[in-house]
């Protein structure tokens, strides 16, 4: 994180738990897995809590003019799977 916030590394690769720890911002985010997650029991769409977190992590204040989030959807997903339980 520290090499990353210092602009000497271009590139940080993480995990959820790491992202949603890593207090630095990004130009550009990109999230795989179309969305879902799993959640020690079982695959689930992200909250939207988590992915505002992740998401909210894109675009560097005074450096940037916007961030950018790229989610890569791999699956259609219905409207019933995506509503809450």
């Amino acid at each position: 994180e520290l090499l990353f916030s210092e602009g000497l590394l271009p590139l940080l690769v993480a995990t959820e738990t790491v992202a949603m720890g890593v207090n630095t911002p990004a130009r550009t985010v990109l999230l795989t897995g179309g969305g879902s997650k799993f959640d020690g029991t079982r695959q689930r769409l992200m909250l939207p809590t988590e992915y505002t977190q992740m998401a909210g992590r894109a675009g560097r204040r005074g450096k940037d003019a916007f961030g950018a989030c790229v989610l890569l959807a791999h699956e259609w997903c219905s409207a019933a799977s995506g509503e809450a339980t």
